[in-house]
Parts: C-alpha cells; sequence; structure tokens
C-alpha cells in the first residue's frame, strides 16, 4: 500500500529477505517512484540495515547480479555494500545522490560472480547514518549459459546457415 512499513531484525515480513543487522524499510507508492512495480527498498530505517537473501547456486558457475539503485531523496547522499557470499565477488561500495521523489535517477548495477558452493548469500548493507538511505530495486540474478552449451547454439546456427546456402545454390 501507500507509505511504508518498517522492518527489524526480528521480522518476517519481506518474502525471501531476511533483515540480519538494523532495519530497513520498505516503501509503497506515494514516497518516491519505483523502478519497478510499487515497491522499493530503503537500506536505512531508521539506521542502516542490512538484508541478505540465500539461493541455490552450482558449484563453478557463472552468474551475475544486477539492481538498480537510487538513493532516499530525504538524504543528499546514500552509500552501502553489496556482497555475495560464499563466491568470487568482491564486495562493492555503491553511492547516489540527486533523487527526486518524481525523478530517483535510478543506476544500474551489473556484476557477474562464480559460485564456490551449491548456495550463496545475496547481501545488501546501508553504509550511511541517518534514517535515508540507498533505495533499490529490480534484484535479479541469472545464471551464464556454459561456453559449450555456447559453442553448441554457434555451430547448430553455422551448421543451419551453410545448409540454408548450400540449398540456394542447388536450386
Amino acid at each position: 500500500g501507500n507509505g511504508y512499513q518498517n522492518f527489524t531484525v526480528a521480522s518476517q515480513g519481506i518474502p525471501g529477505w531476511t533483515v540480519t543487522a538494523g532495519d530497513v524499510d520498505l516503501v509503497g507508492p506515494g514516497f518516491w517512484q519505483a523502478y519497478q512495480g510499487n515497491q522499493t527498498l530503503d537500506l536505512n530505517g531508521y539506521d542502516p540495515g542490512t538484508i541478505t537473501q540465500s539461493f541455490a547456486t552450482t558449484k563453478g558457475a557463472t552468474y551475475v547480479l544486477s539492481f538498480v539503485y537510487g538513493n532516499n531523496p530525504g538524504t543528499a547522499l546514500a552509500t552501502g555494500d553489496v556482497s555475495v557470499l560464499d563466491s568470487t565477488f568482491v564486495t562493492q561500495g555503491i553511492s547516489h545522490a540527486g533523487s527526486q521523489p518524481t525523478a530517483m535517477n535510478y543506476v544500474l548495477f551489473s556484476g557477474s560472480f562464480v559460485a564456490n558452493g551449491s548456495t550463496a548469500t545475496l547481501q545488501f548493507m546501508g553504509t550511511n547514518l541517518g534514517d535515508a538511505g540507498l533505495a533499490l530495486d529490480a534484484v535479479a540474478v541469472n545464471a551464464v549459459p556454459e561456453p559449450a552449451t555456447l559453442t553448441l547454439l554457434g555451430f547448430g546456427g553455422v551448421t543451419l546457415l551453410g545448409y540454408v546456402g548450400l540449398r540456394r545454390r542447388t536450386a
């Protein structure tokens, strides 16, 4: 709905996510525009918060993490860290300034990582003080096709094109 809802470490209200430190706000319509859908997450509730989500991976497989971020218009500059635990991903600091309620100026983040095991944990952590932080939206993790699969698709395409070319010459 409209407004926002605060979630603390003890809260269970954000499906799939766990608040592991501080608190965060789930922000609905009426405060600022979402990038996708109707809600965004402010990494700072009353204080900086940390959220995590664990997901299945295949050891050695490559994945791409993508999300958009802006800043709560109530702060001049918002900062945070993003990490993918149990992988080759190095913690990345992010910051944003200049968001307005009707023009959030979201920035797309995209980074790849290799899984070290059968699960990985995505973590977002607010690092600036106060009750206004980074606004997150459209978080996704997607597997990258294995090179062997791409090679087979490439050879299939070449074979198909070669066959079409051959058919035209004989006709």
